[in-house]
């Protein structure tokens, strides 16, 4: 963060900040049925990974006018960066690989943003106040979802890609 008091009149404000996340979860499941049949795979694990950086920033601008009058405005901006995987292995009952998912997602986020306000004194206990805000983001998504199969090593055929992007 840095503040300048530039004059009487005038002071100007910036602030940032950046996060770096590193994520990961490992499980393993498995299922003893007493009653029935199991589940499709009662033996299983999945490692899942995400990568998120994220980043934030603010400068305002702020000046004193005359009658005790003030007006300020913020320019910001946001972006993030997020990218992720996940691998599943799932296994029959007598411990043999059945199927294998991955799954691959990235996301990217940007967003600027403007606002201010005007206030002035309009009676002695009375403040005119007048503001404004606009915003403009984008955010880009991508999803790979993959499945094979075993003993066949067959790819299946309904694999999923998305992509979208979003104003």
């Amino acid at each position: 963060r840095l503040n300048w008091k530039i004059d009487a009149d005038d002071s100007l404000n910036w602030q940032a900040s950046a996060n770096l996340s590193r994520l990961q979860q490992r499980t393993e499941e498995t299922e003893n049925s007493l009653l029935g049949t199991s589940t499709e795979f009662p033996q299983n694990n999945s490692v899942w990974a995400a990568n998120i950086f994220t980043t934030r920033q603010d400068l305002s601008w702020e000046r004193r006018l005359a009658d005790s009058a003030k007006l300020s405005m913020n320019l910001g901006w946001n972006s993030l960066e997020r990218s992720g995987k996940f691998h599943f292995w799932g296994r029959d009952k007598d411990s043999a690989l059945r199927v294998h998912r991955y799954v691959a997602g990235d996301a990217d986020e940007n967003e600027t943003r403007f606002h201010g306000k005007y206030l002035a004194p309009y009676s002695a206990s009375h403040v005119v106040s007048l503001g404004w805000e606009m915003s403009h983001a984008l955010r880009h998504e991508n999803r790979d979802e993959q499945e094979q199969a075993f003993p066949s090593q067959q790819d299946d055929q309904t694999a999923h890609a998305y992509q979208a992007s979003v104003r």
